[in-house]
């Protein structure tokens, strides 16, 4: 029963928001530098001159196993009456009005500037916890000058130097300790137990896990449980969100327009059908396109509708099929993909296809396929939100999305499948070795995920986690969903890889 109630745990913890935290400060103080070292990589683009972050980038962080979103913002200047600036001033806003932590940015070189005096006062209104970066301290000599950052109000103080990496180790261990743990870290904590299990003579793996997987039976009903299942509907602004799920609950609940970034948040509605069936349709914002914000913003999803992707049960991704597939849907679709969500394609105005009767409809949905062949057997249905066009088969299909990330193979079936798999097609020499199989299960469910245990786990390249990726859903379905393969040396060694 312990390992069945860690992976319910487990999986209750998958549908919360990841904290947020949003790095503020004037422009040229080193923010960039910053997210760049949380992230672990360079996403920012970096540059010594001003202003070069005008939009928010965001990015999945990892800290220790713990797991957060982290949003760096264009430069925060209260006082600034350029246009740029105040654009740049607005999408910081945004993202601290989002936030559970702030890294409020100064630079100990320049020392405390009255902008740096207003973004505080801003700060302290928002009632959020505040972490003030000195940064730039590159030289002990000048640690002390950060010192005098502490009359702006705040009790954190972390001096750092981000392009040398210096100090960061005190402020990783403050933002980390109330962030929720990285479920690659309870995959140890299980093959820790099963170790354990062995040494002490307590079973055979395959007897161990089957047992786990008998206690922890996942229930396929989606609506079994009286919790809702929870849909994000996203996708660029104006697509007709708002639109389908004024459908879908039969009446005028949201705000529709034809302008874009009507949907300034993002917005839950519950809806309980005849029969018994309950959802949270969850209205995203699209990107907001008011006078104050930079057209250039469309190709920036809105952190509201990224942190509904973290919460959503199945994610439905609206394209305005008379506009086609931007970029911004393919960015959406990949961060529903790397957070293991199911998800569907619903190509909307369907009704305006005027080549539709002429034959060439099906081309239209194959090239959309093509844009997106990274989402692998994600489905796509076209619809018309507005005459209510195969809109009764929304539903119908985030029911059969849910149920579909949700199954579970057993383990001795999912063994006898990988067997004659591999023998009909087995992977390419290692180094002139063989690649062996020698255990496979189903490690969770939504996003389904199997750990593979090899001889030479590093020999299994990505076409070939492709090939049995496929063999996974002709077999046991997995539609809408992503799965994910762990690949593992046999208990008792350390290296390991992953898909």
């Amino acid at each position: 029963m312990r390992q069945s109630r860690r992976r319910r745990e487990r999986d209750a913890r998958s549908r919360v928001s990841l904290p947020l935290v949003a790095i503020v400060g004037r422009p040229n103080v080193g923010k960039s530098r910053l997210f760049n070292r949380l992230a672990g990589e360079a996403k920012a683009i970096v540059n010594d001159f001003a202003g070069v972050t005008r939009d928010r980038n965001y990015a999945r962080c990892r800290l220790d196993g713990r797991m957060f979103l982290a949003v760096d913002t264009g430069g925060f200047e209260p006082l600034s009456e350029d246009h740029l600036l105040a654009q740049m001033r607005e999408q910081a806003q945004l993202a601290v009005e989002e936030a559970q932590v702030i890294l409020f940015v100064v630079d100990v070189r320049v020392g405390r500037t009255p902008d740096d005096e207003h973004i505080a006062a801003i700060l302290r209104q928002s009632g959020k916890r505040v972490m003030v970066v000195a940064n730039k301290v590159d030289v002990p000599a000048v640690r002390a000058a950060a010192a005098e950052f502490y009359s702006l109000g705040f009790e954190e103080l972390f001096p750092v130097s981000a392009e040398h990496g210096l100090g960061f180790d005190e402020l990783f261990e403050a933002m980390a300790e109330d962030f929720p743990p990285d479920d690659d870290d309870e995959l140890e904590e299980e093959q820790e137990e099963l170790d354990e299990a062995q040494a002490q003579g307590f079973g055979e793996e395959d007897e161990l896990l089957e047992g786990e997987e008998e206690a922890g039976e996942e229930v396929i009903d989606p609506h079994a449980s009286g919790v809702p299942v929870r849909v994000a509907v996203v996708g660029k602004p104006n697509g007709g969100k708002s639109t389908l799920i004024n459908r879908l609950l039969g009446s005028a609940r949201l705000l529709t327009d034809n302008s874009p970034g009507t949907t300034r948040d993002s917005i839950d509605s519950e809806l309980q059908t005849p029969d018994g069936r309950r959802y949270v349709l969850v209205d995203t914002a699209g990107i907001r396109r008011k006078r104050s914000i930079s057209a250039q913003l469309e190709k920036y999803a809105a952190i509201r509708a990224i942190q509904s992707i973290e919460e959503a049960d199945v994610v439905l991704l609206v394209i305005d099929v008379s506009e086609g597939v931007s970029d911004q849907d393919l960015r959406i679709a990949a961060l529903a993909q790397d957070r293991g969500r199911a998800m569907a394609i619903l190509l909307n105005k369907w009704d305006t296809v005027e080549e539709k009767h002429s034959g060439s409809s099906p081309a239209l949905i194959s090239s959309v396929r093509e844009r997106f062949t990274f989402c692998e057997g994600v489905p796509v249905i076209t619809i018309s939100a507005r005459s209510g066009q195969r809109v009764h088969k929304v539903l119908e299909l985030v029911d059969k999305l849910y149920v579909s990330a949700s199954f579970r193979v057993g383990t001795g079936e999912l063994n006898r499948a990988f067997e004659q798999w591999m023998a009909a097609h087995p992977p390419p020499l290692f180094g002139n070795r063989p690649v062996k199989l020698y255990y496979v299960h189903q490690h969770r469910v939504r996003p389904p995920t199997f750990v593979m245990q090899l001889n030479l786990p590093q020999g299994v390249n990505e076409n070939y986690r492709r090939y049995l990726r496929n063999r996974l859903r002709e077999s046991f379905g997995f539609e809408g969903s992503p799965i994910r393969l762990w690949l593992r040396r046999p208990p008792g060694r350390s290296r390991r890889s992953k898909s």
